[in-house]
């Protein structure tokens, strides 16, 4: 089975899947007062049944293309993935702006982890497994089964209200009600992939790598990966643009009870996310009330939430009296009861106590407003996590989230992080001696997770780039110029001794601060990823059909050919050209980024102008196109040229290198390397 019968096979796979709702089965405990309920959503699951590992193409990696038009986000699921050292997965949005390298120690252990990608915005997700050494490209024994997906329908209206909807925007309290609002961050949305796919909540526990939520979220103890997203809500008061969010992953649930009052559960995080994307800095966490039984009825409280009619995080802090919502009475000594508004997906949600923020319930059933007390959760968890009830060690967060996903090649700039501040700005690292500064530029060290899941120092070179010109990001560089700050990065050969991985996957956080009043204005948090291989090497598997072309000058048009279907030319490595096909009939031409070599062995990125053109109407368009003129394939040939105008700064000289392409159909994968050897 070839990879393009892979992708045939699920593309029919998204034609013929039935839709089925995502749910949570119910919770039949009955020793309590507090029952589980089944909580709708708003996401839908499709059949989808491929085995990425059942054979590799020309480059050394097979690929599936999962799209639902009208979705605005996917999910992969992926029910077993077990990989030889070495291999690894990446997941990439249809606009590349969306990348990530999965390649945690769990791929590699033989356990066959089960666990889904990050949120892809939009409707189309690439899914690639690179066996990266085209010296040993053997599938073996290894295992990539994508089950099914998920994706986002139109929000219902069905929401479990007392009343009248008090229910508010968490930014809207941000300068109003600070204290709810910065208690409201250690809080977030949990995407779960069980029966189906579901949301619940749930909030950073005291205690490092700790998220708590209900057992009817997080299930049993075990081995879980599910995504947890920070800072979910809008960007402004009654707005219903999003903010900028955050994703990571937990690892295993290291605590549960069951259902009724034992409604809780108690999540280990990824605990390089944790560190790297300073979750604990910018969200904080919440410490359990330390008193001894459930707090008395008329205590204040609030509920931060994501209602499953909504999404974006609401507070609600009111009862339609116009005073606050409170404890009220009912249940057993275990069992707390509150009179604010909740909905659906709300499970695991923490119920605070307005005056001091401390957690007094785990929220558990919307339609009757009820969950475990704190004091009843506590005596259960006390054993092994003593400190959950101790305010003092609850930590607040700053809050200021600004998400930047990047990715890169080595030697390949990543794309400028612009700021959120025209003004004169510093950049600091969340922890001492991670950020070195020489003048002209300065090298953060970051923790990255290599191929196999070791974690592994990369020193990635940064500037500020001012409307005075490219500094480093020392402190004491001053431009008082107002206008655009960009941060611009690369990881160069000469600033790492040795890279041992193909890929790498982390995150790299920045403290972006007013210069002229040390006000926070951002914490920078950059989702990052970072392939490394060798521009200047064939990827192509030895004994592998290549066509090869020379480029000698500023132009070329590489020989024109028929396939069986119709074909696009797509890049091999990231950052180069686009990587999967597409249907569009018409565009402008695609820039390339190629690495080249000048006379003196430097490496420079070279920028092509790259054209389809087929030949049965002379038409043209975008490279990675495989439209054609009807039902007989048409000829086609590649049409590359160097623009001074798209290279500006770029030295007169010699330049030498290479850039790998491939042909791709339906039912067609041909190899093409083009060698180039230019003057300008």
């Amino acid at each position: 089975m070839n990879v393009k019968k892979i992708i045939k096979k699920s593309l029919l796979a998204l034609v013929i899947a039935s839709a089925l709702p995502a749910v949570h089965a119910a919770d039949k405990s009955a020793n309590t007062d507090v029952s589980s309920q089944v909580e709708k959503d708003v996401l839908v699951t499709e059949k989808l049944d491929v085995n990425l590992a059942e054979q590799l193409g020309v480059d050394g990696s097979s690929s599936v293309t999962v799209t639902k038009a009208g979705a605005s986000r996917l999910n992969i699921h992926f029910s077993e993935v077990s990989l030889q050292p070495g291999a690894y997965l990446r997941i990439s949005s249809a606009d590349g702006k969306q990348t990530e390298i999965i390649n945690h120690a769990a791929l590699y252990d033989g356990s066959g982890e089960s666990f889904d990608s990050m949120t892809i915005q939009g409707d189309s997700a690439l899914v690639q497994l690179i066996y990266p050494d085209r010296n040993s490209r053997q599938v073996h024994n290894d295992r990539v089964i994508i089950s099914d997906f998920s994706y986002s329908l139109a929000n219902n209206n069905e929401r479990a209200i007392i009343g009248d909807n008090q229910m508010v925007d968490a930014i809207c309290y941000e300068n109003t009600k600070p204290g709810l609002y910065k208690g409201s961050l250690a809080m977030m949305r949990i995407y779960v992939h069980e029966q189906g796919a579901s949301y619940g909540s749930g909030f950073n526990l005291v205690g490092n790598y700790m998220v708590m939520t209900s057992n009817q979220v997080a299930g049993g103890v075990g081995n879980k990966s599910h995504l947890l997203e920070y800072n979910f809500q809008s960007d402004s008061c009654n707005s219903d643009k999003r903010s900028d969010y955050l994703g990571i992953r937990t690892e295993k649930v290291i605590a549960s009870g069951g259902g009724g009052a034992n409604d809780y559960a108690v999540y280990q995080v990824d605990s390089l996310a944790w560190m790297e994307a300073g979750i604990q800095s910018i969200f904080g966490n919440l410490a359990l009330n330390p008193a001894a039984e459930k707090l008395p009825v008329g205590t204040p409280v609030y509920i931060p939430q994501h209602p499953v009619w909504a999404g974006l995080k609401k507070i609600a802090d009111r009862h339609d009296d116009g005073d606050a919502c409170k404890i009220v009475s009912g249940g057993s000594d275990s069992v707390a009861h509150f009179n604010c508004d909740s909905s659906g997906s709300v499970s695991g949600a923490p119920v605070m106590a307005q005056v001091d923020n401390t957690v007094a319930a785990i929220h558990s059933v919307a339609q009757g407003n009820s969950g475990p007390s704190a004091a009843y959760v506590y005596n259960q968890i006390k054993s092994t996590m003593p400190w959950t009830n101790n305010p003092s060690f609850a930590v607040v967060g700053e809050g200021k989230l600004s998400v930047a996903n990047r990715s890169q090649t080595l030697s390949v700039p990543a794309e400028p992080v612009v700021m959120r501040s025209n003004a004169d700005v510093k950049l600091a690292a969340l922890y001492n001696n991670r950020l070195k500064h020489f003048g002209s530029y300065s090298l953060f060290e970051a923790r990255l997770r290599a191929t196999g899941g070791s974690i592994e120092s990369v020193n990635v070179r940064m500037q500020l780039r001012t409307p005075c010109g490219l500094t480093d990001l020392n402190a004491s560089q001053t431009c008082g110029t107002a206008g655009t700050r960009q941060l611009e990065m690369n990881v160069l050969p000469q600033d790492n001794a040795l890279l041992t991985s193909p890929a790498y996957s982390g995150w790299m956080t920045l403290r972006v601060t007013d210069r002229q009043n040390n006000q926070l204005v951002s914490n920078l948090v950059m989702p990052y990823n970072f392939t490394n291989y060798d521009p200047f090497t064939s990827p192509f598997t030895p004994g592998t059909q290549v066509t090869t072309v020379n480029m000698t000058g500023q132009h070329l048009e590489t020989p024109r050919v028929t396939h069986k279907s119709n074909f696009g030319f797509v890049a091999v490595h990231p950052g180069q050209g686009p990587l999967a096909t597409t249907t569009a009939t018409s565009g402008e031409s695609t820039t390339i980024q190629v690495p080249l070599k000048n006379a003196k062995g430097e490496v420079k990125l070279v920028n092509l102008s790259a054209l389809r053109k087929f030949g049965c109407t002379s038409g043209s368009g975008i490279m990675n196109s495989v439209a054609g003129c009807g039902s007989t394939p048409a000829s086609a040939y590649l049409d590359l040229r160097f623009w001074y105008g798209n290279n500006p700064g770029l030295p007169a000289g010699r330049y030498t290198g290479m850039l790998p392409l491939i042909e791709k159909g339906d039912g067609v994968e041909q190899a093409m390397l083009v060698n180039i050897d230019i003057n300008i």
